[in-house]
C-alpha cells in the first residue's frame, strides 16, 4: 500500500506526538505550527496531500475557517479531506457544527476507534466511520499528575460528571478521588453498577418503595436517598434501560425522586458521576440511550487513560499490590510487568500481581513467577 500523506496543525506537542504514533508505518505525518503555516502559502502546503488534520482552537478559529474554505473551494486539492479535531471538554459540538457545516469533525476524548480506523484499508478515510477518537489528550499522552488536576477541577464543581474509559481502567478509583477532593469527602461515597441490578427491580433500587406498593412490599431506600449529602456513582450507566432514563432525566433536572408506591416528592442533595466504558455516542445513534440524557450528563466528561497509556505508574502500583501480601518486587519482574502491553488495565495488573505473589514460595517475587495468562 503506498504511504499516505497527511498533514497535522498544532501547537501541542502532546497531539503531535499522539498523532504521529498513532499513524506510524503507513502513514507520513507532516506537522506544523499556526504560526509557522501563515507564512506558506495554501498550495504549497497541501501539495499531494490525503488528508489535512487541524487542532481547533477559539484563538484559531479565523486562520481554520479560510484553510477550510479553501480547501472545499480550490479544485485541485478537492480530494485533501480537512478534520477538525477537537473535544468536547473545551467546545460546543453543535457550535463547530455551525461554523464547519459541511467540515469531518472528531472528538479526541469520546472513545469510538483509534485515529487510523478512520482509514481504510486502501488508505482512503472512511468517512463513514464514527467521527471520535479513543483517547488522544485525554487518554494516551496525559500524565496522571495532569489527570489527577482535573480530578481536582471537576471535584470542586457540582455539575455531573461522565467518567469514559476502557474496562479495568480504574472509573471507580477516579469517582472515589473526586469524593476526596469535594467538600463532600466527609459524607458518604455510594457506588453501585447499574447493570447488575434485576431489571424488574431496578427502579426500585434507585428510588426506593413505599409500604404496600404491590403485593408484599416493604419500605426500602433506594441509592439516591442512601446516598443525599455525599457522592453516587452510577457504574455502566449505559446499561440503563431506555424506559427508565426518562425518569432519570427528570431527577436530575429536578434534584428530586419518588419513591415507588408515593406521590410525595423527595429532594436529595449529592454529587452525581456517571461511568460507562460504552460509546454513548454510539449508543444515542442506535437508540438504545436517550441523547437528552446524554447531553445532560455530559458536562463535565472526563477520559480514564488505559494502564498502557501511563506505564510510568506500573512499579509504583504493582508495588502496592505485592505490599498488600507481605511480597515485594525484583527489578526484573518490574521491568517484566512494564513491557506488558495490559489489555485488561489496572484490574489486570493487579491480578497478575496477586497471582505471582500467591504462588510463589519466595519473599520477592521475580520475573519467572510473573504468568501474564493464567494457562503459563
Amino acid at each position: 500500500m503506498e504511504c499516505r500523506k497527511v498533514l497535522l496543525i498544532t501547537d501541542s506537542k502532546a497531539l503531535e506526538s499522539w498523532c504521529t504514533e498513532e499513524l506510524y508505518g503507513d502513514f507520513s505525518v507532516s506537522v506544523v505550527s499556526f504560526e509557522k503555516i501563515r507564512f506558506l502559502s495554501y498550495s504549497h502546503v497541501l501539495g499531494d496531500l490525503d488528508a489535512v488534520l487541524v487542532d481547533y482552537s477559539v484563538e484559531q478559529e479565523r486562520f481554520i475557517m479560510g484553510l477550510y474554505r479553501y480547501v472545499c473551494g480550490a479544485t485541485p486539492y478537492s480530494h485533501v479531506k480537512c478534520i477538525i479535531l477537537y473535544d468536547s471538554y473545551s467546545h460546543s459540538l453543535s457550535q463547530l457544527r455551525e461554523t464547519f457545516r459541511n467540515a469531518d469533525l472528531f472528538n479526541l476524548i469520546s472513545p469510538a476507534f483509534s485515529l487510523r480506523k478512520l482509514f481504510g484499508t486502501d488508505g482512503q478515510l472512511e468517512m463513514h466511520a464514527p467521527h471520535s477518537l479513543y483517547g488522544s489528550l485525554y487518554g494516551p499522552v496525559m500524565s496522571m499528575t495532569d489527570f489527577d488536576a482535573r480530578l481536582k477541577i471537576v471535584a470542586s464543581h457540582d455539575e455531573c460528571v461522565l467518567l469514559l474509559g476502557e474496562s479495568g481502567s480504574g472509573k471507580t478509583w477516579a469517582a472515589k478521588k473526586i469524593h476526596q477532593y469535594s467538600n463532600r469527602c466527609k459524607e458518604k461515597f455510594l457506588s453501585v453498577n447499574v447493570a447488575e441490578f434485576n431489571p424488574n427491580l431496578i427502579e426500585g433500587n434507585l428510588f426506593g418503595i413505599t409500604v404496600g406498593a404491590f403485593t408484599g412490599a416493604v419500605a426500602q431506600k433506594g441509592c439516591f436517598e442512601e446516598a443525599d449529602g455525599g457522592t453516587l456513582l452510577l457504574d455502566e450507566i449505559g446499561e440503563l434501560p431506555v424506559l427508565l432514563q426518562a425518569k432519570l432525566l427528570s431527577v436530575i433536572e429536578n434534584r428530586s425522586y419518588k419513591r415507588i408506591g408515593s406521590i410525595k416528592e423527595c429532594s436529595f442533595d449529592e454529587k452525581l458521576i456517571f461511568a460507562t466504558n460504552k460509546n454513548l455516542e454510539e449508543c444515542v445513534q442506535n437508540h438504545t440511550f436517550r441523547s437528552d440524557l446524554f447531553y445532560r450528563i455530559n458536562c463535565l466528561t472526563l477520559y480514564v487513560p488505559p494502564l498502557r497509556s501511563h506505564k510510568n505508574d506500573i512499579p509504583s502500583l504493582a508495588r502496592q499490590f505485592s505490599l498488600k501480601l507481605q511480597k515485594t518486587l525484583s527489578r526484573t519482574a518490574i521491568e517484566k510487568l512494564c513491557n506488558y502491553s495490559w489489555p485488561g488495565n489496572i484490574r489486570e495488573l493487579e491480578n497478575v500481581v496477586k497471582r505471582a505473589c500467591i504462588f510463589s514460595k519466595k519473599e520477592q517475587v521475580t520475573a519467572d513467577d510473573i504468568m501474564f495468562s493464567c494457562y503459563g
